[in-house]
Protein backbone atom coordinates (compact mmCIF):
# COMPACT_ATOMS: atom_id res chain seq x y z
CA UNK A 1 0.00 0.00 0.00
CA UNK A 2 1.37 3.35 -1.00
CA UNK A 3 1.43 6.34 1.30
CA UNK A 4 0.74 9.55 -0.61
CA UNK A 5 3.02 12.21 0.78
CA UNK A 6 2.18 15.29 -1.27
CA UNK A 7 -0.03 16.05 -4.28
CA UNK A 8 0.47 19.40 -5.90
CA UNK A 9 -2.36 21.92 -6.01
CA UNK A 10 -2.25 25.27 -7.75
CA UNK A 11 -3.15 27.16 -4.61
CA UNK A 12 -0.43 25.39 -2.60
CA UNK A 13 2.20 26.13 -5.22
CA UNK A 14 1.25 29.79 -5.33
CA UNK A 15 1.54 30.00 -1.55
CA UNK A 16 4.81 28.09 -1.57
CA UNK A 17 6.61 30.31 -4.08
CA UNK A 18 5.05 33.75 -3.70
CA UNK A 19 4.70 33.44 0.04
CA UNK A 20 7.77 31.40 0.89
CA UNK A 21 9.08 34.27 2.99
CA UNK A 22 6.09 33.82 5.30
CA UNK A 23 7.17 30.37 6.44
CA UNK A 24 10.01 31.60 8.63
CA UNK A 25 9.53 34.08 11.48
CA UNK A 26 12.91 35.68 10.85
CA UNK A 27 12.34 36.44 7.17
CA UNK A 28 12.77 40.03 6.06
CA UNK A 29 9.45 41.86 5.67
CA UNK A 30 7.66 38.53 6.04
CA UNK A 31 4.04 38.46 5.02
CA UNK A 32 4.21 41.26 2.47
CA UNK A 33 2.68 40.95 -0.97
CA UNK A 34 3.62 43.40 -3.69
CA UNK A 35 1.65 43.77 -6.91
CA UNK A 36 3.45 44.68 -10.10
CA UNK A 37 1.11 47.69 -10.32
CA UNK A 38 2.34 48.95 -6.94
CA UNK A 39 5.95 48.71 -8.10
CA UNK A 40 5.17 50.43 -11.40
CA UNK A 41 3.45 53.28 -9.55
CA UNK A 42 6.73 54.27 -7.88
CA UNK A 43 7.97 57.22 -9.99
CA UNK A 44 11.64 56.67 -9.21
CA UNK A 45 12.22 53.28 -7.71
CA UNK A 46 15.61 51.96 -6.67
CA UNK A 47 18.07 50.43 -9.06
CA UNK A 48 17.05 47.21 -10.74
CA UNK A 49 20.33 45.72 -9.48
CA UNK A 50 20.58 44.44 -5.90
CA UNK A 51 23.95 43.90 -4.22
CA UNK A 52 24.15 41.51 -1.29
CA UNK A 53 27.32 41.03 0.75
CA UNK A 54 28.34 37.69 2.23
CA UNK A 55 31.54 37.31 4.24
CA UNK A 56 32.78 34.11 2.59
CA UNK A 57 33.96 33.21 -0.87
CA UNK A 58 32.77 30.32 -3.01
CA UNK A 59 35.40 27.59 -3.26
CA UNK A 60 34.22 26.10 -6.58
CA UNK A 61 31.00 25.86 -8.61
CA UNK A 62 30.06 22.18 -8.68
CA UNK A 63 26.51 22.20 -7.21
CA UNK A 64 26.96 18.69 -5.82
CA UNK A 65 30.25 19.44 -4.10
CA UNK A 66 29.55 22.52 -1.98
CA UNK A 67 30.87 22.71 1.57
CA UNK A 68 29.97 26.22 2.69
CA UNK A 69 26.99 28.56 2.85
CA UNK A 70 27.90 30.79 -0.14
CA UNK A 71 28.08 27.66 -2.28
CA UNK A 72 24.56 26.72 -1.22
CA UNK A 73 23.35 30.28 -1.87
CA UNK A 74 25.01 30.18 -5.29
CA UNK A 75 23.36 27.08 -6.70
CA UNK A 76 19.92 27.74 -5.22
CA UNK A 77 19.78 30.99 -7.20
CA UNK A 78 20.04 29.34 -10.59
CA UNK A 79 19.35 25.64 -10.02
CA UNK A 80 16.45 23.86 -8.35
CA UNK A 81 15.79 20.58 -6.53
CA UNK A 82 12.73 18.38 -6.85
CA UNK A 83 11.15 19.77 -3.69
CA UNK A 84 11.43 22.95 -1.62
CA UNK A 85 11.83 23.11 2.16
CA UNK A 86 11.23 25.88 4.68
CA UNK A 87 13.88 24.68 7.18
CA UNK A 88 11.12 23.95 9.68
CA UNK A 89 10.27 20.43 8.55
CA UNK A 90 7.77 21.35 5.81
CA UNK A 91 8.27 20.35 2.17
CA UNK A 92 6.51 21.41 -1.02
CA UNK A 93 6.64 20.37 -4.70
CA UNK A 94 9.05 22.31 -6.90
CA UNK A 95 10.32 20.50 -10.01
CA UNK A 96 7.96 17.66 -9.19
CA UNK A 97 4.17 17.67 -9.10
CA UNK A 98 3.88 15.03 -6.40
CA UNK A 99 5.66 12.20 -4.67
CA UNK A 100 4.79 9.06 -2.75
CA UNK A 101 6.64 6.26 -0.98
CA UNK A 102 5.83 2.74 0.12
CA UNK A 103 5.12 1.83 3.73
CA UNK A 104 8.74 0.83 4.40
CA UNK A 105 10.17 4.00 2.89
CA UNK A 106 12.32 1.98 0.46
CA UNK A 107 10.72 3.14 -2.82
CA UNK A 108 9.98 6.77 -3.62
CA UNK A 109 8.19 7.76 -6.84
CA UNK A 110 8.14 11.32 -8.18
CA UNK A 111 5.84 12.76 -10.84
CA UNK A 112 7.69 15.60 -12.58
CA UNK A 113 6.39 18.89 -13.90
CA UNK A 114 6.15 19.36 -17.65
CA UNK A 115 6.93 22.43 -19.71
CA UNK A 116 10.06 23.50 -17.79
CA UNK A 117 13.29 24.43 -19.58
CA UNK A 118 16.88 24.78 -18.42
CA UNK A 119 18.69 28.04 -19.08
CA UNK A 120 20.42 26.48 -22.11
CA UNK A 121 17.08 25.58 -23.70
CA UNK A 122 16.98 21.88 -22.76
CA UNK A 123 13.60 20.48 -21.70
CA UNK A 124 13.43 19.27 -18.11
CA UNK A 125 12.36 15.64 -17.79
CA UNK A 126 13.22 12.33 -16.14
CA UNK A 127 16.49 12.02 -18.06
CA UNK A 128 17.84 15.02 -16.15
CA UNK A 129 16.87 13.55 -12.79
CA UNK A 130 18.43 10.22 -13.74
CA UNK A 131 21.63 11.91 -14.91
CA UNK A 132 21.83 13.89 -11.69
CA UNK A 133 21.58 10.86 -9.47
CA UNK A 134 23.74 8.66 -11.69
CA UNK A 135 26.46 11.24 -11.16
CA UNK A 136 25.91 11.32 -7.40
CA UNK A 137 25.81 7.53 -7.02
CA UNK A 138 28.85 6.95 -9.23
CA UNK A 139 30.86 9.36 -7.05
CA UNK A 140 29.36 8.39 -3.74
CA UNK A 141 32.60 8.79 -1.77
CA UNK A 142 33.77 11.95 -3.55
CA UNK A 143 30.99 14.51 -3.87
CA UNK A 144 29.96 16.37 -0.72
CA UNK A 145 26.28 16.04 -1.57
CA UNK A 146 26.61 12.28 -2.00
CA UNK A 147 28.48 11.81 1.27
CA UNK A 148 26.13 14.01 3.23
CA UNK A 149 22.75 12.97 1.84
CA UNK A 150 22.77 9.82 -0.30
CA UNK A 151 24.58 7.01 1.51
CA UNK A 152 21.41 4.87 1.63
CA UNK A 153 20.23 5.41 -1.95
CA UNK A 154 20.64 2.39 -4.25
CA UNK A 155 19.17 3.36 -7.62
CA UNK A 156 17.33 6.09 -9.51
CA UNK A 157 15.22 4.68 -12.32
CA UNK A 158 13.41 6.49 -15.14
CA UNK A 159 9.88 5.06 -15.42
CA UNK A 160 8.73 7.35 -18.20
CA UNK A 161 9.57 10.84 -19.40
CA UNK A 162 8.04 12.44 -16.31
CA UNK A 163 8.23 9.73 -13.65
CA UNK A 164 11.25 8.55 -11.67
CA UNK A 165 11.61 5.97 -8.93
CA UNK A 166 14.24 5.94 -6.18
CA UNK A 167 15.12 2.71 -4.38
CA UNK A 168 16.92 2.68 -1.03
CA UNK A 169 18.90 -0.08 0.62
CA UNK A 170 17.40 0.99 3.94
CA UNK A 171 14.78 3.55 4.93
CA UNK A 172 16.18 7.10 5.04
CA UNK A 173 14.73 9.27 7.80
CA UNK A 174 16.03 12.43 6.10
CA UNK A 175 15.00 11.62 2.53
CA UNK A 176 12.91 14.78 2.06
CA UNK A 177 15.73 16.99 3.34
CA UNK A 178 18.10 15.23 0.94
CA UNK A 179 15.85 15.75 -2.08
CA UNK A 180 15.46 19.43 -1.18
CA UNK A 181 19.25 19.90 -1.07
CA UNK A 182 20.14 18.31 -4.42
CA UNK A 183 20.31 20.43 -7.59
CA UNK A 184 19.00 18.84 -10.78
CA UNK A 185 21.43 19.27 -13.69
CA UNK A 186 20.73 19.13 -17.46
CA UNK A 187 21.37 15.70 -18.91
CA UNK A 188 22.46 16.71 -22.43
CA UNK A 189 24.85 19.43 -21.32
CA UNK A 190 26.42 17.18 -18.70
CA UNK A 191 26.79 14.35 -21.23
CA UNK A 192 28.66 16.76 -23.54
CA UNK A 193 30.84 18.63 -21.04
CA UNK A 194 30.93 16.61 -17.82
CA UNK A 195 32.60 18.51 -14.99
CA UNK A 196 33.71 21.16 -17.48
CA UNK A 197 30.22 22.59 -17.02
CA UNK A 198 31.33 23.94 -13.66
CA UNK A 199 34.92 24.67 -14.72
CA UNK A 200 33.61 26.79 -17.59
CA UNK A 201 30.93 28.39 -15.39
CA UNK A 202 28.03 26.94 -17.38
CA UNK A 203 25.65 26.79 -14.42
CA UNK A 204 22.56 25.79 -16.37
CA UNK A 205 19.54 25.42 -14.12
CA UNK A 206 15.77 25.94 -14.11
CA UNK A 207 15.67 28.71 -11.51
CA UNK A 208 14.50 32.35 -11.61
CA UNK A 209 18.07 33.64 -12.00
CA UNK A 210 20.57 32.88 -14.78
CA UNK A 211 24.18 32.53 -13.68
CA UNK A 212 26.53 34.98 -15.40
CA UNK A 213 29.92 34.94 -13.74
CA UNK A 214 31.87 34.03 -10.63
CA UNK A 215 34.87 36.27 -10.02
CA UNK A 216 36.88 34.47 -7.36
CA UNK A 217 36.96 36.48 -4.15
CA UNK A 218 34.88 39.27 -5.70
CA UNK A 219 31.31 38.45 -6.73
CA UNK A 220 28.80 36.06 -8.22
CA UNK A 221 26.54 37.67 -10.81
CA UNK A 222 23.02 36.64 -11.94
CA UNK A 223 20.45 38.09 -14.29
CA UNK A 224 16.71 37.57 -14.18
CA UNK A 225 15.36 34.59 -16.12
CA UNK A 226 12.67 36.08 -18.41
CA UNK A 227 11.29 32.61 -19.12
CA UNK A 228 11.17 31.29 -15.56
CA UNK A 229 8.64 28.47 -15.46
CA UNK A 230 6.82 29.82 -12.40
CA UNK A 231 6.99 33.51 -13.24
CA UNK A 232 3.30 33.82 -12.39
CA UNK A 233 4.14 33.20 -8.75
CA UNK A 234 7.58 34.81 -8.56
CA UNK A 235 8.68 37.68 -10.76
CA UNK A 236 11.32 39.77 -9.01
CA UNK A 237 11.48 43.54 -9.25
CA UNK A 238 15.22 43.18 -9.80
CA UNK A 239 16.87 42.42 -13.12
CA UNK A 240 20.30 41.61 -11.67
CA UNK A 241 21.70 40.21 -8.43
CA UNK A 242 25.30 40.46 -7.30
CA UNK A 243 26.40 38.30 -4.41
CA UNK A 244 29.47 40.21 -3.19
CA UNK A 245 32.09 38.11 -1.40
CA UNK A 246 33.51 40.64 1.07
CA UNK A 247 35.63 39.03 3.76
CA UNK A 248 36.71 42.33 5.35
CA UNK A 249 33.76 42.96 7.65
CA UNK A 250 34.18 46.70 8.09
CA UNK A 251 34.32 47.07 4.30
CA UNK A 252 30.94 45.36 3.98
CA UNK A 253 29.43 47.63 6.63
CA UNK A 254 30.86 50.74 4.95
CA UNK A 255 29.54 49.61 1.58
CA UNK A 256 26.09 49.06 3.03
CA UNK A 257 26.01 52.45 4.78
CA UNK A 258 27.11 54.22 1.60
CA UNK A 259 24.33 52.54 -0.39
CA UNK A 260 26.57 50.41 -2.58
CA UNK A 261 25.06 47.34 -0.90
CA UNK A 262 21.42 46.66 -0.10
CA UNK A 263 22.03 43.79 2.32
CA UNK A 264 24.92 42.68 4.53
CA UNK A 265 24.73 39.01 5.49
CA UNK A 266 27.35 37.35 7.66
CA UNK A 267 27.57 33.75 8.75
CA UNK A 268 27.41 33.94 12.54
CA UNK A 269 25.90 37.43 12.37
CA UNK A 270 27.46 40.87 12.06
CA UNK A 271 30.09 41.44 14.75
CA UNK A 272 28.70 43.33 17.72
CA UNK A 273 31.48 45.91 17.71
CA UNK A 274 30.56 46.86 14.12
CA UNK A 275 26.83 47.33 14.74
CA UNK A 276 27.37 50.83 16.11
CA UNK A 277 28.60 51.93 12.69
CA UNK A 278 25.02 51.65 11.47
CA UNK A 279 23.90 54.47 13.79
CA UNK A 280 21.96 57.07 11.83
CA UNK A 281 20.80 54.66 9.13
CA UNK A 282 17.74 53.43 11.01
CA UNK A 283 15.36 55.02 8.50
CA UNK A 284 16.88 53.01 5.63
CA UNK A 285 18.42 49.85 7.08
CA UNK A 286 16.79 47.36 9.42
CA UNK A 287 18.66 45.07 11.77
CA UNK A 288 17.16 41.57 11.79
CA UNK A 289 17.50 39.40 14.90
CA UNK A 290 17.76 35.66 14.32
CA UNK A 291 17.53 33.25 17.25
CA UNK A 292 19.93 30.77 15.76
CA UNK A 293 21.06 27.21 16.23
CA UNK A 294 24.38 28.08 14.62
CA UNK A 295 27.34 27.14 16.80
CA UNK A 296 31.11 27.42 16.83
CA UNK A 297 33.08 24.36 17.83
CA UNK A 298 36.53 22.87 18.25
CA UNK A 299 37.46 19.78 16.26
CA UNK A 300 40.03 17.47 17.88
CA UNK A 301 42.70 15.58 15.96
CA UNK A 302 42.60 12.18 17.66
CA UNK A 303 45.17 10.20 15.65
CA UNK A 304 47.28 7.83 17.79
CA UNK A 305 50.37 10.03 17.65
CA UNK A 306 48.49 13.23 18.50
CA UNK A 307 47.89 14.92 21.85
CA UNK A 308 44.11 14.56 21.78
CA UNK A 309 44.13 10.84 21.17
CA UNK A 310 44.34 10.84 24.97
CA UNK A 311 40.88 11.24 26.50
CA UNK A 312 42.35 12.95 29.57
CA UNK A 313 43.88 15.64 27.34
CA UNK A 314 40.47 16.24 25.79
CA UNK A 315 38.86 16.57 29.21
CA UNK A 316 41.64 18.95 30.23
CA UNK A 317 40.71 21.10 27.25
CA UNK A 318 36.98 21.00 28.05
CA UNK A 319 37.41 22.23 31.62
CA UNK A 320 40.10 24.78 30.69
CA UNK A 321 37.89 26.87 28.38
CA UNK A 322 35.93 29.80 29.80
CA UNK A 323 33.09 29.69 27.29
CA UNK A 324 30.96 32.27 29.07
CA UNK A 325 33.82 34.76 28.99
CA UNK A 326 34.28 34.18 25.25
CA UNK A 327 30.56 34.73 24.73
CA UNK A 328 30.37 37.86 26.88
CA UNK A 329 33.68 39.57 26.15
CA UNK A 330 34.30 38.62 22.53
CA UNK A 331 30.85 37.96 21.07
CA UNK A 332 29.01 40.66 23.03
CA UNK A 333 26.79 38.20 24.89
CA UNK A 334 24.79 37.45 21.74
CA UNK A 335 24.09 33.78 22.34
CA UNK A 336 24.50 31.08 24.95
CA UNK A 337 26.86 28.37 26.15
CA UNK A 338 25.53 25.11 24.63
CA UNK A 339 25.76 21.68 26.21
CA UNK A 340 27.00 20.13 22.97
CA UNK A 341 26.98 20.31 19.20
CA UNK A 342 23.41 18.89 19.20
CA UNK A 343 21.91 22.02 20.68
CA UNK A 344 18.43 23.26 21.57
CA UNK A 345 17.60 24.03 17.93
CA UNK A 346 17.71 20.31 17.08
CA UNK A 347 15.30 17.44 17.13
CA UNK A 348 16.43 14.96 19.78
CA UNK A 349 18.01 17.68 21.95
CA UNK A 350 18.71 16.44 25.48
CA UNK A 351 18.43 19.22 28.06
CA UNK A 352 19.56 16.93 30.89
CA UNK A 353 23.18 17.04 29.73
CA UNK A 354 25.10 19.77 31.58
CA UNK A 355 27.58 22.00 29.73
CA UNK A 356 31.21 21.70 30.73
CA UNK A 357 32.03 24.03 33.60
CA UNK A 358 35.00 26.33 33.53
CA UNK A 359 37.28 24.69 36.11
CA UNK A 360 41.05 25.25 35.59
CA UNK A 361 41.96 23.11 38.60
CA UNK A 362 40.07 20.13 37.21
CA UNK A 363 41.68 20.80 33.83
CA UNK A 364 45.14 20.63 35.40
CA UNK A 365 44.26 17.32 37.07
CA UNK A 366 43.18 15.78 33.79
CA UNK A 367 46.23 17.11 31.99
CA UNK A 368 48.52 15.66 34.67
CA UNK A 369 46.81 12.29 34.20
CA UNK A 370 47.37 12.40 30.44
CA UNK A 371 50.52 11.54 28.51
CA UNK A 372 50.91 15.10 27.21
CA UNK A 373 54.61 15.80 26.72
CA UNK A 374 54.56 19.58 26.36
CA UNK A 375 54.70 19.64 22.57
CA UNK A 376 53.39 22.72 20.75
CA UNK A 377 49.70 22.60 19.83
CA UNK A 378 48.41 24.88 17.06
CA UNK A 379 44.80 26.03 17.15
CA UNK A 380 43.66 26.98 13.64
CA UNK A 381 40.65 28.87 12.32
CA UNK A 382 39.79 30.82 9.17
CA UNK A 383 39.06 34.42 8.32
CA UNK A 384 35.34 33.80 7.76
CA UNK A 385 34.73 32.52 11.30
CA UNK A 386 33.30 35.20 13.54
CA UNK A 387 35.92 36.81 15.80
CA UNK A 388 38.31 33.99 14.93
CA UNK A 389 41.57 35.58 16.07
CA UNK A 390 40.16 36.98 19.32
CA UNK A 391 38.53 33.66 20.17
CA UNK A 392 41.66 31.64 19.37
CA UNK A 393 43.72 33.94 21.57
CA UNK A 394 41.27 33.43 24.45
CA UNK A 395 41.27 29.65 23.98
CA UNK A 396 45.07 29.63 23.75
CA UNK A 397 45.37 31.67 26.95
CA UNK A 398 42.95 29.35 28.78
CA UNK A 399 44.87 26.28 27.62
CA UNK A 400 48.29 27.68 28.44
CA UNK A 401 47.09 28.61 31.92
CA UNK A 402 46.53 24.95 32.78
CA UNK A 403 49.75 23.62 31.26
CA UNK A 404 49.24 23.26 27.51
CA UNK A 405 51.71 24.84 25.10
CA UNK A 406 49.75 26.47 22.27
CA UNK A 407 49.90 28.96 19.46
CA UNK A 408 47.26 30.06 16.94
CA UNK A 409 46.88 30.28 13.18
CA UNK A 410 44.16 32.09 11.19
CA UNK A 411 44.11 31.12 7.50
CA UNK A 412 42.00 31.63 4.41
CA UNK A 413 38.94 29.32 4.31
CA UNK A 414 40.30 27.31 1.37
CA UNK A 415 43.57 26.65 3.19
CA UNK A 416 41.81 25.49 6.30
CA UNK A 417 39.49 23.29 4.26
CA UNK A 418 42.51 21.50 2.83
CA UNK A 419 43.97 21.09 6.33
CA UNK A 420 40.79 19.44 7.54
CA UNK A 421 40.48 17.23 4.48
CA UNK A 422 43.99 15.92 5.10
CA UNK A 423 43.77 15.80 8.91
CA UNK A 424 46.74 18.17 9.14
CA UNK A 425 45.77 19.97 12.35
CA UNK A 426 45.78 19.67 16.14
CA UNK A 427 42.63 21.68 16.87
CA UNK A 428 40.42 23.61 14.45
CA UNK A 429 37.75 26.18 15.31
CA UNK A 430 34.83 26.86 12.93
CA UNK A 431 31.11 27.55 12.83
CA UNK A 432 28.50 25.02 11.81
CA UNK A 433 24.75 24.54 11.57
CA UNK A 434 22.21 21.73 11.45
CA UNK A 435 20.11 21.84 8.29
CA UNK A 436 16.44 22.25 9.24
CA UNK A 437 17.35 21.52 12.85
CA UNK A 438 18.18 17.89 12.12
CA UNK A 439 21.66 16.77 13.29
CA UNK A 440 21.74 13.64 11.12
CA UNK A 441 23.70 15.17 8.23
CA UNK A 442 26.37 16.62 10.51
CA UNK A 443 26.71 13.35 12.41
CA UNK A 444 26.82 11.31 9.22
CA UNK A 445 29.29 13.54 7.42
CA UNK A 446 31.58 14.74 10.20
CA UNK A 447 31.47 11.89 12.70
CA UNK A 448 30.48 8.61 11.03
CA UNK A 449 32.25 9.35 7.72
CA UNK A 450 34.91 11.51 9.41
CA UNK A 451 35.16 13.84 6.43
CA UNK A 452 37.55 16.10 8.38
CA UNK A 453 39.86 13.25 9.32
CA UNK A 454 39.64 13.54 13.11
CA UNK A 455 40.62 9.85 13.37
CA UNK A 456 38.22 9.45 16.28
CA UNK A 457 36.28 6.19 16.12
CA UNK A 458 33.55 5.09 18.52
CA UNK A 459 31.72 2.04 17.26
CA UNK A 460 28.81 2.44 19.66
CA UNK A 461 28.21 6.00 18.48
CA UNK A 462 28.63 5.03 14.81
CA UNK A 463 26.00 2.32 15.21
CA UNK A 464 23.60 4.86 16.72
CA UNK A 465 24.20 7.28 13.85
CA UNK A 466 23.37 4.49 11.41
CA UNK A 467 20.10 3.98 13.28
CA UNK A 468 19.34 7.71 13.23
CA UNK A 469 19.69 7.61 9.44
CA UNK A 470 17.18 4.79 9.03
CA UNK A 471 14.73 5.05 11.94
CA UNK A 472 11.36 6.39 10.77
CA UNK A 473 9.69 6.52 14.20
CA UNK A 474 10.24 10.02 15.58
CA UNK A 475 10.32 9.15 19.28
CA UNK A 476 12.77 6.28 18.83
CA UNK A 477 14.94 8.36 16.51
CA UNK A 478 15.10 11.23 19.00
CA UNK A 479 16.23 8.83 21.70
CA UNK A 480 19.11 7.68 19.48
CA UNK A 481 20.11 11.32 18.97
CA UNK A 482 20.07 11.86 22.73
CA UNK A 483 22.31 8.84 23.21
CA UNK A 484 24.80 10.22 20.70
CA UNK A 485 24.83 13.53 22.59
CA UNK A 486 25.67 11.68 25.79
CA UNK A 487 28.53 9.75 24.19
CA UNK A 488 30.04 12.94 22.75
CA UNK A 489 29.81 14.46 26.24
CA UNK A 490 31.31 11.41 27.97
CA UNK A 491 34.11 11.02 25.42
CA UNK A 492 34.77 14.73 24.82
CA UNK A 493 35.13 13.87 21.14
CA UNK A 494 35.34 14.42 18.29
CA UNK A 495 33.89 17.94 18.63
CA UNK A 496 33.59 20.42 21.48
CA UNK A 497 30.87 23.10 21.30
CA UNK A 498 32.16 26.51 22.39
CA UNK A 499 29.30 28.98 21.79
CA UNK A 500 25.83 29.06 20.23
CA UNK A 501 25.10 32.39 18.59
CA UNK A 502 22.21 34.73 18.05
CA UNK A 503 22.60 36.61 14.79
CA UNK A 504 22.03 40.13 13.54
CA UNK A 505 21.87 40.80 9.82
CA UNK A 506 21.37 44.16 8.07
CA UNK A 507 18.99 44.63 5.12
CA UNK A 508 17.51 47.72 3.50
CA UNK A 509 13.85 48.38 4.08
CA UNK A 510 11.94 47.38 0.99
CA UNK A 511 14.29 44.53 0.07
CA UNK A 512 12.27 41.42 0.77
CA UNK A 513 12.27 37.70 0.06
CA UNK A 514 15.62 37.07 1.74
CA UNK A 515 15.20 34.04 3.99
CA UNK A 516 17.15 34.08 7.26
CA UNK A 517 16.65 30.62 8.70
CA UNK A 518 17.05 29.71 12.35
CA UNK A 519 19.51 26.97 11.38
CA UNK A 520 21.91 29.71 10.22
CA UNK A 521 21.33 29.31 6.48
CA UNK A 522 20.40 32.11 4.08
CA UNK A 523 18.40 31.87 0.87
CA UNK A 524 18.21 34.79 -1.57
CA UNK A 525 16.47 33.05 -4.47
CA UNK A 526 13.23 34.98 -3.93
CA UNK A 527 14.75 38.43 -3.41
CA UNK A 528 12.57 41.29 -4.64
CA UNK A 529 11.54 44.85 -3.72
CA UNK A 530 8.39 46.11 -2.00
CA UNK A 531 7.97 49.90 -2.14
CA UNK A 532 5.43 49.86 0.68
CA UNK A 533 8.18 48.64 3.02
CA UNK A 534 10.91 50.98 1.79
CA UNK A 535 10.92 53.19 4.90
CA UNK A 536 10.69 52.49 8.60
CA UNK A 537 7.20 52.85 10.00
Amino acid sequence: MKKNVCIVMAAMMAWMIAGCAQTESNNVNAGSETSQEAIDDVPEGPSKTVNIAINENIVQLDPHNQSNLPGYMMWTMCMEPLILEDRKGNYYPLLCESWEHDDEGLEWTFKLRQGIKFHNGEDFNADDVAATFDRILSRRNELQNAIEYWTLLDTCEKIDDYTVKFTYTQPDSTALLSFSNTAIIPNEAYAEYGDELWNQQMMYGTGPWIFQEWSDGQFTHYIKNPDYWDKENFDSYYDEVYLRHITELSTAVAGHISGDLQANLKTGGIDEDLLGLYAGTEDRIQMIDVQSGMYNYIGFQCAPDKVFHDKNARFAFEYAIDRQSILDNILGGAGKVPNGIINDSCVGYDDTIPPYEYNPDKAREYLAASDYDGRKITIVSNTSTKKAEETLLAISENMNAVGFNTDILVTEPSTMLEMRKSGNYDLFYVGNMHNAGDPCQVLNLRVLNDVHKSNYVNEEMNALIEKIKTEMDTETRNEYISQVSKIIREEAAPHSAIVQMNLKEAIDYGVTGIDLFTDGNFRIKYVTYDPSLATQK
